[in-house]
């Protein structure tokens, strides 16, 4: 490693110390240094094992430790959450740990957090560019995001997080929303709010060549997908056949067809497979 690229790792490691101990976690760090989040992982281990971070057991207790004193303070999991800049999630994990450690009455575990999406659309209807509004919106992102990593369905939250997206105007929030619209194949409403974005002249170039790179994105997936329902659904053509049509109305090029048609019947022959009863 030479000395020019330790420089530079020791200087993102210093920032990546004054981000944590503002409470970011790895994704926003991530995100605000324009490094994967892998990249920042990495960073933090440093940083643990020199003594400059406290142990993820240390941090644990610690916010454990402020999630006692805010309840107690009559504060909702809501609002702890965008306190200490968390999930609700975690603190929903949080209260349900000290309640069994008996630190804290069991009626907080009963005690049934607000109606997040009544609530944001509550908010969404009275916004007029109030700060705790915004923070509120993007707790409520950052818990969206941790659903669906975890796999959770957002389809009927889609509406609610393009209303949200749509206040914010943030990147980051757009390109979540990216995600979670590809997934449910909304392209309509994304491309809609991205191809405004790139026309937004209040906008920097590089802010707008941000969102023209997500926006070759969204479209690249999008042919993907017409491209896999030609090679599934036209059973009648011969497999040429239903890659000159994919080629035809998508524009992608053939040997990316033919992997995208190879994806497809190994994913049909897996599932084959794993419906066939065993001997």
């Amino acid at each position: 490693m030479s000395s020019i690229s330790k420089h530079e790792m020791e200087k993102r490691r210093q920032k990546v110390l004054e981000l944590a101990k503002q409470g970011k976690n790895q994704i926003q760090i991530a995100k605000e240094l324009n490094v994967v989040s892998s990249t920042i992982s990495n960073d933090e281990k440093a940083l643990r094992k020199a003594g400059m971070l406290p142990g993820r057991y240390e941090e644990k207790n610690q916010r454990r430790q402020q999630v006692v004193e805010l309840l107690k303070q009559g504060k909702t999991r809501e609002e702890i959450a965008a306190e200490l800049n968390v999930s609700i999630t975690t603190v929903t994990t949080d209260v349900t740990n000290l309640v069994e450690k008996g630190m804290i009455d069991k009626r907080y575990v009963t005690r049934k957090p607000n109606n997040i999406n009544k609530d944001i659309n509550d908010l969404i209807n009275e916004y007029y560019g109030q700060k705790r509004t915004l923070i509120l919106f993007s707790q409520y992102i950052e818990d969206c995001k941790e659903k669906f990593k975890n796999g959770i369905s957002l389809k009927k939250e889609l509406e609610t997080i393009k209303k949200v997206v749509l206040l914010t105007e943030k990147y980051e929030d757009i390109a979540f929303y990216a995600r979670v619209s590809v997934r449910y194949r909304n392209f309509a409403s994304i491309k809609q709010i991205i191809n405004s974005q790139i026309n937004n002249e209040e906008l920097t170039k590089p802010q707008r060549e941000k969102f023209l790179e997500l926006k070759k994105a969204v479209d690249l997936t999008h042919k993907k997908y017409i491209a896999i329902d030609i090679l599934k659904n036209n059973t009648q053509m011969s497999k040429e056949q239903r890659i000159e049509e994919a080629q035809r109305v998508t524009g992608l090029p053939e040997i990316e067809l033919l992997q995208l048609n190879r994806k497809y019947n190994n994913k049909k022959i897996q599932k084959k497979d794993d419906n066939q009863p065993s001997k």
